[in-house]
């Protein structure tokens, strides 16, 4: 046998063994979907929402939630299970599901009270899931009328959502995978941001009652026990504030009215840390929490000339201060009022403690209200911004 005849053979039989894309599902036979929903109904089982694209319409304006010229679809359907609910909603769809390009979960009130527990377990088992997704309390509504909601600014709903999340300072595309790990440890419970309807966010609707379709924002932080059921909600600035002290912030803006100036001070921060250090002195624990900030000045109404040292030097520490009272407040009333360790001042006494936890986790929750917690900031002022004295007063005019 030639070489010739001998090449020809070889590669004859091991075309044999190369496999082709026999089991591919063409991208116009998928229905993306870009955010889900999922809600609970009595004597039901769930009810499961599905926020999908629509390639064709993306580049036109949104008229209506989900109706004619949206660039997204809103499909309901009922189960079981989430799987159940996912099955039952295929029926209703002339294209195959596809989660890997989920961006969202938005969860009702109802259900969030009622336990997050029984339809949690699909979405860290299936594969096609991606864990850094991010995870929304509907407060007060069902999450399916959520996602039915326009957004005057973009033309998927669920990427506003997201990125008003990331807008005020979260981390975004990660509140599923925290809440999971949250979830299987004893040194922390779980939170979640929480978004709520928004009138002043809204866009004409003629269909609507009053004229106006409902848009959305961020209303602060739902917090959960360890049976994952929500326990209640802490408002815009005390999420921040926890936010801070888990070191999860990243952005921030300081404002702090300065003693005997009768005006305010206002920082940008562009970077923010947190250290939590505990002691143990018997059976007594105390927290230090350490808070860091960095930052422009960006409003002045004082009469102070931040150009000089020894004053820029006294609006920090103001800032300091007040920022050290704001978040020792936080703590204060997530201790007396929800009585659960959504810092996770657990996890530092476990890092430092390791022997001595294994006593105190199973009991950590009824410790927690009781542990005497100090707060201290320190402010970095950066820049002052173009002028370091108020431009509103004159030269020669005396400044306090």
């Amino acid at each position: 046998m030639n070489r010739f005849v001998f090449v020809t053979l070889l590669l004859g039989l091991s075309s044999g063994f190369l496999t082709g894309c026999w089991d591919r599902v063409e991208l116009n036979d998928r229905a993306m979907v870009m955010a889900w929903g999922m809600d609970v109904v009595k004597n039901q089982g769930y009810t499961a929402s599905a926020q999908i694209a629509v390639p064709s319409k993306l580049g036109i304006s949104a008229q209506g939630g989900g109706g004619k010229g949206d660039g997204f679809l809103v499909v309901t359907a009922t189960g079981k299970s989430v799987t159940d609910a996912a099955q039952n909603m295929q029926a209703k769809l002339s294209r195959q599901v596809l989660l890997s390009h989920r961006r969202v979960l938005v969860v009702g009130e109802l259900l969030a009270r009622q336990g997050l527990g029984p339809i949690l377990d699909e979405y860290s088992r299936n594969p096609d899931v991606r864990l850094r997704t991010d995870m929304f309390v509907v407060k007060g509504e069902e999450a399916q009328n959520l996602l039915r909601q326009s957004y005057p600014l973009e033309n998927l709903p669920a990427l506003a959502a997201l990125k008003t999340h990331q807008q005020v300072g979260g981390m975004g595309n990660a509140a599923l995978l925290d809440f999971l790990m949250a979830a299987n440890t004893r040194g922390r419970t779980p939170t979640l941001p929480a978004i709520a309807f928004n009138p002043e966010t809204s866009t004409p609707a003629p269909e609507s009652e009053n004229g106006t379709k409902l848009g959305f924002e961020m209303v602060g932080t739902a917090l959960f026990d360890h049976h994952l059921r929500l326990l209640g909600y802490l408002d815009m600035e005390d999420a921040r504030n926890l936010q801070w002290v888990r070191g999860t912030l990243q952005k921030l803006t300081l404002t702090a009215t300065i003693p005997g100036t009768g005006g305010k001070v206002s920082l940008d921060c562009t970077k923010l840390t947190s250290s939590i250090r505990p002691t143990m002195q018997g059976q007594n624990i105390r927290i230090d929490v350490t808070l860091r900030a960095w930052g422009i000045v960006r409003e002045n109404s004082t009469r102070l000339d931040l150009s000089q040292t020894a004053i820029l030097a006294r609006i920090q520490r103001d800032l300091a201060q007040a920022a050290a009272n704001n978040v020792s407040q936080t703590i204060h009333k997530v201790q007396s009022q929800y009585r659960c360790d959504a810092f996770g001042f657990g996890e530092a006494v476990h890092r430092a403690y390791p022997y001595r936890w294994k006593s105190l986790q199973s009991d950590w929750a009824q410790r927690f209200p009781d542990v005497r917690v100090r707060v201290r900031a320190t402010v970095k002022v950066q820049r002052v911004g173009f002028t370091g004295r108020p431009l509103q007063f004159a030269e020669g005019e005396s400044l306090s």
